[in-house]
């Protein structure tokens, strides 16, 4: 099981955390959804260094309001930095869905075909740089906000809550995901708050080389 952490949840116990998943996914920092500005997840360097020295293998998620390809290049090389400095051996997500139930964002009205070349440019750099660059979003987000079959051959990471009971019970109909979040809600050991969690159907990707 893969856990995703960010300033919003509060680990207790690293070392039961160990105990209980097979890999951490860490948001690194968001862009502002009415100001473009980049701001620092508070506790992305605390839990990294955490996951590093405890050897418990780590990815990163950019939580993007990029309007355009320079905007998502500026995300991509900000999480490889982040990378590079923490040692990150997962993959690194572009994560694209709405900035907040309103939908007032300053990426939320972009078309179906911009906001598809959006995670293409993130995801193109990090694969460039030897990462394995992946695409965050719901089900319906990628058949509706993006073009699937575009973005499919980079790590899909797919949500699907279901009745969100914190069981493993999906219903996805993508030809083709790598990683499903199948809860926002699940209790993980050494964690205080409800946890999102993943699980994969085939193997986790080797670090870069």
């Amino acid at each position: 099981m893969i856990i995703d952490l960010s300033e919003n949840n509060n680990v207790l116990n690293w070392n039961e955390v160990k105990e209980n998943v097979e890999g951490v996914i860490l948001r690194c920092a968001y862009r502002g959804y009415r100001y473009n500005t980049i701001k620092a997840d508070q506790k992305f360097s605390v839990y990294a260094s955490a996951c590093i020295s405890l050897n418990i293998p780590l990815g990163i998620y950019f939580m993007s309001q990029a309007i355009n390809e320079a905007e998502a290049i500026e995300e991509a090389e900000y999480t490889l930095k982040c990378a590079k400095e923490c040692g990150a051996t997962l993959p690194l997500f572009i994560d694209s869905e709405w900035s907040h139930n309103t939908h007032d964002g300053r990426a939320d009205n972009l078309s179906k075909e911009a906001r598809t070349n959006v995670v293409k440019a993130f995801c193109n750099r990090i694969n460039a740089a030897g990462y394995v660059g992946g695409v965050y979003a719901c089900e319906s987000w990628y058949s509706e906000h993006l073009i699937y079959n575009e973005v499919r051959d980079f790590y899909v990471w797919v949500a699907d809550y279901g009745r969100n009971t914190g069981e493993i019970v999906s219903t996805i109909s993508l030809p083709k995901y790598d990683l499903f979040q199948f809860t926002s809600n699940r209790r993980v050991p050494g964690v205080q708050n409800p946890t999102d969690c993943s699980v994969y159907p085939g193997e986790l990707p080797k670090e870069p080389q």
